[in-house]
């Protein structure tokens, strides 16, 4: 073969390696551009995934509340269902408690239909928390539905070192109770015990 056949081979076996290369290097660099694309999207749609679960999450409030009026349901009381959860600091539950007659004694309909027998026998739901835990709770937060704490129970809670009480009040008329009420604010207000009254919806 002549000498100018063979070097025009060469040439051309060579423009084709460079050609190889080249879309190697082309289909490589796209290749990379598409993978980190795709990486960066992923990430994109992880936090906006993250971002709307934290979103629809309900806040702490309205989740104690909600706690306090599951455990109410558990009363017997056909008239009155009240309902408390204690919070830990590192918002945990520590305890909880619904209004009822103490254990072991009768709770029958028609103890409950006698007024004075019921307000008798009845521990409020905020006590019930307070004897249930086994805990320390200096520094802790009570969560109460649907009216505040009487003065008795307004000591008690004091006593335990709760530092912060919140009431989920529905609304309706509990004027028989202003006096109580006004107790128990005051004892609050002395002890240096947060008292926070929160408007919800009646259920």
């Amino acid at each position: 073969m002549p000498s100018e056949y063979k070097d025009l081979e060469a040439f051309l076996t060579k423009l084709g390696q460079i050609e190889t290369k080249i879309e190697s290097w082309i289909q490589t660099k796209y290749w990379t551009a598409f993978c980190t694309i795709a990486g960066v999207l992923a990430v994109v749609w992880s936090a906006i995934e993250v971002w709307c679960a934290v979103s629809a999450r309900e806040s702490l409030h309205t989740w104690a509340f909600r706690l306090c009026d599951e455990v109410a349901s558990r009363s017997r009381d056909p008239n009155t269902k009240v309902g408390a959860v204690i919070l830990r600091p590192d918002k945990t539950i520590a305890s909880s408690g619904y209004n009822g007659f103490p254990r072991g004694v009768l709770d029958s309909p028609e103890l409950y239909a006698d007024r004075d027998i019921k307000l008798a026998r009845t521990i409020h739901a905020e006590l019930n928390a307070l004897l249930f835990s086994k805990e320390n709770l200096e520094g802790c937060q009570l969560f109460l539905t649907p009216f505040p704490p009487c003065s008795h129970c307004a000591a008690a809670i004091i006593q335990s070192g709760i530092k912060d009480v919140f009431v989920g009040c529905d609304g309706k008329d509990r004027t028989k109770w202003v006096g109580s009420l006004e107790q128990s604010r005051s004892l609050f207000k002395e002890a240096g015990v947060n008292l926070i009254l929160v408007m919800r919806s009646p259920l």
